[in-house]
């Protein structure tokens, strides 16, 4: 049986924007614990305030599509099968 690619942009982008997010968080918390910024260490000269606005916009994102994620499972698969149930 083939595999349906309905959604699979969709997990693309959520993705993307989930592991920006998830950089932005892990550089605060750098910050926090040990007083060392890992996007300006990166990006030593350059667009950082643009890295630090890309960062923000996938956070707000990620806002956004967990409760989209909860009302529409089918753009991770089914609830059975996140719970790792029958296809």
């Amino acid at each position: 049986m083939q595999e349906s690619t309905k959604g699979t942009t969709s997990n693309a982008i959520a993705d993307v924007i989930w592991f920006i997010a998830a950089l932005g968080a892990i550089n605060w918390g750098l910050i926090g614990f040990f007083n060392y910024n890992l996007v300006d260490a990166i990006f030593t000269e350059g667009p950082t305030r643009v890295i630090y606005a890309i960062i923000g916009l996938c956070g707000v994102a990620s806002l956004v599509l967990l409760p989209l994620m909860r009302v529409r499972p089918g753009l991770h698969g089914t609830p059975a099968e996140a719970r790792g149930g029958y296809r």
